[in-house]
This record gives C-alpha cells, sequence and structure tokens, in this order.
C-alpha cells in the first residue's frame, strides 16, 4: 500500500468517536434536510480534514512570518537546507492532503444519497449539497441576488 494511505488509515484509526468534531453549521434558510450521515469513517474524514486545514493554516503563517534563508558565504541558494523551503513542502503537502479529504468527504456524504434523493435535489434545481449540525445532509440553494 502506498505511504498516503498507510497515513490515511493510521490517522483515522486514531480518531475516537470523542475526538469527532460536528459540523457545526446552524440550518440555514433554503436548506432541505435530506438525511443523516451516520458513517464513523466519513466522520473521522471529515475531523481529519479540519485538523489538517487548521495545520495548514497555522503553518503558512509561520511561513509568512519568517525571514528567506540567506547563505552566509552568500552563495546560491540551497532548498536542501533553506528552513523556508523545508516549510514550504511541509505546506505543499498538508495542503494536498486536506483537498483530497475533501473530495473523499463530499464524495462520500454524496454516496449516501438514495436515487430519490437525488431525484429531489434536481426537482428543487438545488445549487450543492451541504452538511450541517447534527451531522444533517441537506441540499441548499443559494439566496437570489437581484440584478439592479
Amino acid at each position: 500500500m502506498s505511504e498516503f494511505l498507510n497515513w490515511l488509515l493510521e490517522e483515522l484509526g486514531k480518531i475516537s468517536e470523542d475526538e469527532i468534531v460536528d459540523p457545526n453549521q446552524p440550518l440555514k434558510s433554503g436548506d432541505r434536510v435530506v438525511g443523516t450521515l451516520e458513517s464513523l469513517q466519513v466522520k473521522k474524514i471529515y475531523t481529519q480534514r479540519g485538523r489538517l486545514m487548521r495545520e495548514a493554516t497555522e503553518l503558512n503563517l509561520n511561513l509568512q512570518e519568517m525571514a528567506p534563508d540567506v547563505n552566509a558565504d552568500g552563495g546560491d541558494h540551497d532548498p536542501a537546507t533553506c528552513k523556508r523551503c523545508k516549510l514550504r513542502r511541509e505546506l505543499d503537502s498538508l495542503s494536498e492532503k486536506a483537498i483530497f479529504l475533501d473530495k473523499l468527504f463530499w464524495i462520500s456524504v454524496r454516496s449516501e444519497l438514495s436515487e430519490e434523493n437525488q431525484i429531489e435535489g434536481e426537482r428543487m434545481e438545488a445549487d450543492g449539497v451541504g452538511i450541517r449540525s447534527g451531522w444533517q445532509i441537506v441540499f441548499f440553494k443559494l439566496k437570489e441576488s437581484s440584478l439592479l
């Protein structure tokens, strides 16, 4: 198995039910509840995704505050020894993982919807699928803006 998949399975395995983070998004105007997410694994993916996003944000702030490395001898920049370059590589890796987990989460949520749910979303011309507090799966409509 790939290093990434091993990492993912290990990280998801470390998350206990008590550590799972609820979406904490209240129902909004235009939301139509079509189900509740029950899968513990998908909830863990959501939790790990949030952790990675917070870690990436913190790393990005550190990167912005860090001065570029300058070689003491005035020689060429060496990415192998540059602390800023190492931090950038870590940030890129975290961001890629977070993006992957985001896609995996939403694919998993959509796969929980029955064909009847999908038809209902099409009939209401939903703009998308969302997740709300209590793991409620919703179809939502964006507020229509008036053009002047």
